[in-house]
């Protein structure tokens, strides 16, 4: 009985293991789970804010409410000039691609050329115009300018893939308010901005976000706007061509596709002129330009100057002899007033002059009129406005408008019958007032909130902190005091919760619930945490160790985290991080010498490897606009585009040819060449490189046009794409959850041998000796294939430079994991602090960059032709944020890596200390972006440069936070140690 008693007692003590390592396991997660919701509600209340949306009156606009006295009785505020409009948006229409330039070779000049010539040939009918846009230059941002006359707040470009109804004044509403009928063709951003506004039986929206679709938007509003400019039955007509634009994305300016489809918008209007009449005005604009590359969303030359054209049979433009520019927001007074409409109560914009001058250059009668009436409704918004925010109105705009109404009031009488007066200086007045009080609107609309920032970032802090607790100051096993934590973590954040309410409902009512509900959540968990750490503080000690690479971390660390200083470190930030990269890779090459240097040379040579990839890593770019004498694009074709060349294809082949070889390489030297290793690397990995070439392949034939069936090739890009997808994430994780891993047994057959005595011998049973082949390595080549499945999904979605740049990243990843095996006592803190340099490294040199305009939003489109709500945001932040997604996946090989197959639970407290040292270093490169967004909040680049960083920051942070919480440790960790404890016994 002895024996069976004692394997009961085994069995019995190896299930008590087992479920108290599942139960550390299942803390740990939970307690990563806590951090990131930490960091989920300090920038929450950070952006809340540091961007807050702009306080919407919805005060209406109506005939019978003027904003001052109207003598002339007009048909509403302004006599009526047109009954009719066609307003035709050519999206991404470019001023320059409107003006011919006979000696230039550029492919986008000289193509539309309608609106110049006319505008050359009658004057009086018709004027083009520079159209200024106010940044951010997404569509749905400029959608809103163009109708509303107000300005855009920053954050309203995070909703431009999915627009909500406007509620305030508009002159859509002022059209259907008047009773007009209103037909719309085209960008369905329209019908999600004004769903209910558009005649039924004459709207045809077309879905607009995918960007590689250059003709079926365009088509499709072809084939409705012919009949309807027939048929007459509209009083406005709204048409909305997006093929400009996408081909701007897809190809770049300067492509023989964009010219097809600058030479097609020609001949559009051109057919649309001949069914003009007198009583109609037609208006041909750009929502915004672009960049050279073809894209937008910034603020930079190209991307806000578009062009305006309008146009009628009927003369109606004065001259000015002045630079014809005006601001976008400026054609929603003018086209209301021409129309017979009240100006929107919000609107800010100023009526454009050339269109309200009479046939004499000298009158300026209705010039004076028209911006009376738009300054006077401009003074009404901007006094209750005022009054709601219970403010005072001190600004110098004011000044002005005083200024112009004593003039009016003192030396013009109301009397329109009188020519001879002088109408000019009284309109320009005005006409000042309007502008100053816009440009006083552009510098202050942005209304900080200091104690929402304030909290937000000492929740982020307060996360740093307890961060850095959990990494350096707990002296034994951290990972036993992580339930207690819980404990205490979880009732603090009820009894928080439950107070903030209580206070929500009862004292501070304009604090919403959710609110309440988020600020009580994380102080009262993290009072709980700073008490739990009080009452083991005799177990807290800090011992720093100062080895020589240690100190270089930290001092790498430290410098990365105060670039955000300074606007030029911000811009150059990708420069800086290949140098930060060398100076660390060099200390741990030395350190690696010294500890190598009388055994294994070749261990040391890893970070030679490294620092050969780094550089050539660097080569991958995409230059910002503040970078562009100093900077070269490499990750496209030019410059000038947004295509990968041909060449980058074949470069991507050759990488994904060599990429399995040295993952092989790799795990040869670690012993674990074993078992299912070699199917996985030698045949599944190749067979998923194999065919992200090919999708990439079939990419370049369409956009080099090199075959005809455009169609049929689409189809096919998207099967390929889908199977892909299949096939990594899906097919491919099965079978690494059922599949063999990198082990086997090898048998050897010891026969004993006897000598006789006369010395000779004789063989006798053989003994059996069994031998595990990739013991050593257990854990970690198991878990590189789990990631291995990852990075065909990730090649995937990223374009071909991008993938070439993964490749190196997991290869320099391979080669530190090695490198830091020569350490005769490891310190993770370099290693990590790498890892963090990588991701965002790596991040600029997969074509991005803290901008808006460098986010890659045609990727959305690989697996589908349109958009599907979660999967084509999630493809947008997998691409951008490949890198990150890719060293999180990649963190628990640090613990891992050749680590013996030793007892997981004694694994999971070093994996536990990697964790929360990644996060940490994440943590800190984010607030830091955070807080010198917050102190340079009125600095000229703050949204140009510190709004964008600090937000591309904070989307890193929850993205390596989730990664590593739900897919690294929920996941392949807990996979990883289930499979290899049943297999030893543990």
């Amino acid at each position: 009985m002895a024996p069976r008693n004692r394997k009961l007692q085994e069995e019995a003590i190896a299930s008590a293991r087992r479920i108290q390592f599942q139960t550390s396991r299942n803390c740990l997660i939970v307690f990563l789970f806590w951090v990131t919701s930490l960091h989920i509600v300090g920038l929450f209340f950070f952006t809340r804010g540091f961007l807050l949306t702009r306080l919407i009156l919805d005060d209406q606009s109506t005939c019978n409410t003027p904003p001052t006295s109207i003598d002339r009785n007009p048909d509403c505020w302004y006599p009526k000039q047109f009954s009719k409009a066609i307003i035709i948006v050519i999206d991404a229409l470019r001023y320059d691609f409107t003006i011919p330039e006979p000696d230039s070779d550029l492919l986008y000049l000289n193509a539309l050329t309608l609106p110049f010539d006319i505008t050359q040939r009658v004057p009086r009918n018709a004027a083009l115009y520079k159209f200024i846009a106010d940044p951010p230059t997404t569509t749905l941002q400029r959608l809103k300018g163009l109708t509303t006359g107000t300005l855009p707040t920053f954050i309203d470009a995070g909703s431009n893939f999915a627009g909500t109804a406007i509620t305030e004044d508009n002159i859509i509403q002022q059209l259907l308010s008047a009773g007009r009928k209103i037909a719309f063709l085209g960008d369905d951003t329209w019908t999600s901005l004004y769903p209910l506004h558009f005649d039924v039986n004459m709207t045809h929206p077309y879905d607009s976000f995918n960007v590689w679709d250059l003709h079926t938007l365009d088509n499709g509003v072809n084939k409705h706007i012919f009949p309807l400019l027939e048929d007459q039955e509209w009083d406005v007509l709204i048409a909305h061509y997006l093929g400009v634009d996408h081909a701007g994305h897809r190809y770049g300016p300067d492509h023989p596709e964009m010219r097809k489809k600058l030479i097609q918008m020609n001949q559009v209007l051109e057919n649309i002129v001949k069914k003009v009449d007198k009583d109609t005005i037609l208006l041909v604009m750009g929502d915004h330009g672009m960049d050279p590359r073809g894209d937008h969303g910034g603020d930079s030359q190209g991307e806000i100057e578009a062009a305006l054209w309008m146009y009628s049979p009927k003369p109606f433009i004065g001259s000015s002899n002045l630079e014809r520019t005006v601001d976008q927001i400026d054609i929603v007074p003018t086209l209301s007033l021409l129309l017979g409409l009240p100006v929107p109560f919000n609107n800010l914009g100023s009526p454009i002059i050339d269109v309200f001058l009479e046939e004499s250059q000298s009158s300026w009668r209705n010039v004076a009129h028209a911006s009376r009436i738009t300054a006077s409704q401009v003074k009404r918004y901007l006094e209750e406005y005022a009054r709601i925010k219970g403010q005072d109105i001190e600004h110098r705009a004011m000044r002005d408008w005083a200024l112009a109404d004593s003039m009016w009031n003192e030396t013009i009488s109301y009397d329109f019958s009188d020519e001879n007066k002088n109408w000019r200086t009284p309109a320009e007045a005005y006409l000042k007032f309007l502008r100053n009080n816009l440009e006083q609107c552009r510098r202050l609309w942005a209304e900080f909130n200091p104690s929402s920032m304030n909290f937000g970032l000492g929740i982020l802090l307060s996360s740093i902190l307890t961060c850095g607790v959990y990494c350096f100051g707990i002296e034994g096993q951290a990972i036993e005091l992580v339930s207690m934590f819980l404990q205490r973590i979880g009732l603090g954040a009820t009894i928080g919760c439950i107070f903030s309410i209580i206070a929500a409902a009862t004292v501070f009512y304009s604090v919403s619930i959710l609110t309440a509900s988020l600020a009580g959540y994380a102080i009262g968990s993290l009072l709980a945490f700073a008490s739990t750490i009080l009452s083991i503080r005799r177990r807290l000690r800090f011992q720093p160790n100062f080895t020589f690479e240690n100190c270089v971390a930290v001092l790498v660390f430290l410098i990365h985290a105060i670039l955000f200083t300074s606007n030029s470190f911000t811009i150059w930030e990708d420069r800086i991080l290949t140098f930060l990269i060398a100076t660390l890779a060099v200390s741990m090459t030395l350190a690696a010498y010294r500890e190598s240097i009388a055994g294994n040379v070749s261990r040391y040579s890893h970070g030679i490897i490294f620092l050969v990839l780094s550089r050539i890593a660097s080569y991958s770019r995409v230059c910002r606009e503040e970078q562009s004498r100093s900077c070269k694009t490499t990750f496209y074709a030019s410059d000038l585009s947004t295509t990968t060349s041909p060449q980058t294809v074949l470069g991507l082949f050759i990488v994904f040819l060599i990429l399995p070889r040295v993952i092989r390489r790799y795990l040869v030297q670690s012993g674990s060449w074993e078992g299912g290793a070699k199917p996985w690397i030698g045949l599944g990995l190749p067979l998923g490189l194999v065919m992200v070439v090919a999708y990439w392949a079939l990419d370049a034939a369409d956009n080099n046009g090199w075959l005809s069936n455009t169609d049929a090739l689409g189809f096919y890009k998207i099967s390929l794409a889908r199977t892909i997808l299949g096939y990594s994430l899906i097919a491919a994780n099965y079978g690494w959850f059922h599949g063999p891993h990198c082990l086997d047994i090898k048998v050897n057959s010891i026969s004993k041998v006897d000598f006789k005595a006369d010395d000779t011998p004789s063989l006798h049973d053989s003994d059996l000796r069994v031998q595990i082949q990739g013991r050593n390595n257990a854990y970690g080549s198991f878990y590189l294939l789990f990631v291995v499945n990852s990075f065909i999904a990730l090649a995937l979605l990223s374009k071909p430079m991008a993938g070439i740049s993964l490749a190196i990243l997991l290869y320099q990843i391979l080669a530190l994991l090695e490198l830091n095996q020569t350490a005769e006592k490891k310190s993770y803190l370099p290693v990590v602090v790498m890892f963090g340099l990588l991701a965002h490294s790596h991040f600029f040199s997969t074509g991005h960059q803290a901008t808006l305009p460098s986010i890659q939003w045609d990727t959305a489109f690989i697996p589908s032709s349109e958009i599907v709500y979660p999967f084509s945001p999630m493809i947008i932040i997998a691409n951008t944020y490949s890198a990150h997604i890719l060293t999180s996946l990649c963190l628990p090989l640090v613990g891992l890596w050749r680590q013996q197959s030793i007892g997981p639970y004694d694994n999971l407290e070093n994996l536990g200390r990697i964790a929360i040292l990644k996060i940490f270093y994440h943590a800190i490169i984010s607030t830091s972006a955070t807080i010198w967004a917050a102190h340079f909040r009125r600095h000229l680049m703050v949204w140009k440069v510190f709004a964008p960083r600090y937000m591309m920051g904070g989307i890193s942070l929850l993205v390596v936070d989730l990664t590593t919480t739900i897919i690294s440790f929920g996941i392949g960790v807990s996979k990883t140690f289930k499979d290899i404890s049943e297999i030893f016994g543990y």
